[in-house]
């Protein structure tokens, strides 16, 4: 059975999933497993590969599983090279090893291509666990007659103590113009693994929405990674504005927004995070106060400055990573799955914020697997398989 906890921001989905968990486990004395939108969090620590992770949990139907969904090749691969989606798929095999009577997943499926999405949901449906607990912001695109769905109110609480965004309040611009990125002969691998880019030849114009499309695994976050400098390919180089990318100085030419916002928050208040990337380039006080308090009005941070970003609920995370990316001014924006665990309301001013950075002339590459989000925007799509790019459709 699929049962759907709906409802927007702030309305429970999460205590309404976990309480199920709980009401489960204490009922049938069975494990459970729980997968939040931080999937890493998912696996253990305590071994490097999926393989290893299964081998921990020893219940004889990890084999099976990974055969199932068809993830035999990432049973070697090193957990921290995976992108989210693969992040995903071996989460989910690894809570299915442990046999629990439910499975719980809270904002997961929003991180899997479409392709992806249908398989998991086929399988999760008919073996393996007996029931199966959702939230997602992107049932639409996939629940059915067969889906229980319960509908949650927002919390009156949550509602008075966290502020919407506003996509519609003042300019936000970058600091820095843009000007076009070349890409030429790119190549990257992890290890002795497939090149999950294989001489890219890519040209990106600013004051344009790129979507970087492609399926789970078809280099994506590599690709942003090297762009933004925290990465260095195999092979290539990267031109922009007449000068060569010698990756000595990440963050200059985009910043980047993590698709998990646990990996980029780092400081004790919201208001230092936004301060963080502001002042990394050594902008004017007055530069540096318009940047922050720009990017704090329009996505609704300005009553929670003083807030610890980890004592926040991860819709809330991932507001504070967004803003502290913008604030960064720089001239490309790398947005992975910015809409993550937003509901309907804020996904409208997310593209609305994202289509007036591009019209300022901000360059913007959006990876995601949200149709309805980039349905928003007026785009250019560059579809990523087998290491290659071509414009898509």
């Amino acid at each position: 059975m699929l049962k759907l906890f709906d409802g927007p921001n702030f309305s429970g989905r999460t205590t309404a999933l976990r309480d199920a968990v709980l009401a489960a486990k204490e009922n049938s004395q069975q494990s459970v497993a729980y997968i939040g939108p931080e999937v890493f969090t998912s696996f253990s620590g305590l071994a490097a590969t999926l393989e290893g992770e299964l081998e921990l949990l020893d219940e004889g139907v990890g084999k099976e599983i990974v055969t199932t969904l068809k993830i035999q090749h990432l049973l070697e691969r090193n957990l921290s090279t995976l992108s989210g989606g693969e992040e995903v798929l071996c989460a989910i095999a690894s809570g299915l090893a442990c046999s629990p009577a439910i499975i719980a997943l809270d904002c997961v499926l929003e991180q899997l291509d479409f392709h992806r999405r249908t398989q998991v949901l086929d399988v999760l449906g008919r073996c393996f666990v007996q029931d199966v607990s959702l939230a997602d912001n992107r049932s639409q695109e996939w629940a059915n007659g067969n889906t229980l769905r319960e509908v949650l109110p927002i919390r009156e609480e949550n509602n008075a103590k966290f502020r919407p965004i506003d996509g519609q309040i003042r300019e936000l611009k970058s600091a820095d113009c843009a000007s076009e990125i070349i890409m030429s002969g790119l190549c990257h691998r992890y290890g002795k693994g497939p090149w999950v880019l294989d001489d890219l030849n890519l040209q990106l114009d600013p004051g344009r929405i790129v979507h970087l499309a492609g399926e789970n695994g078809a280099g994506k976050s590599t690709l942003a990674k090297i762009l933004v400098g925290a990465l260095e390919p195999n092979a290539g180089k990267i031109q922009h504005n007449g000068t060569e990318s010698t990756w000595s100085k990440p963050g200059r030419l985009a910043s980047y927004h993590f698709q998990n916002p646990d990996m980029q928050l780092f400081r004790t208040t919201v208001q230092e995070e936004l301060l963080a990337g502001a002042r990394v380039h050594g902008r004017s006080a007055d530069v540096v106060a318009d940047l922050v308090d720009s990017a704090a009005v329009i996505f609704g941070l300005s009553g929670i400055l003083s807030a610890h970003p980890l004592d926040l609920p991860f819709s809330m995370r991932k507001r504070v990573a967004l803003a502290a990316t913008f604030a960064c001014g720089t001239p490309w924006i790398i947005l992975d799955e910015p809409t993550l665990g937003q509901d309907d309301q804020s996904v409208e001013q997310i593209a609305s914020i994202v289509k007036r950075m591009a019209e300022g002339g901000t360059g913007i590459i959006l990876i995601t697997h949200s149709r309805s989000f980039v349905d928003k925007l007026p785009h250019q799509r560059i579809m990523l398989a087998n290491g290659k790019a071509e414009n898509g459709n």
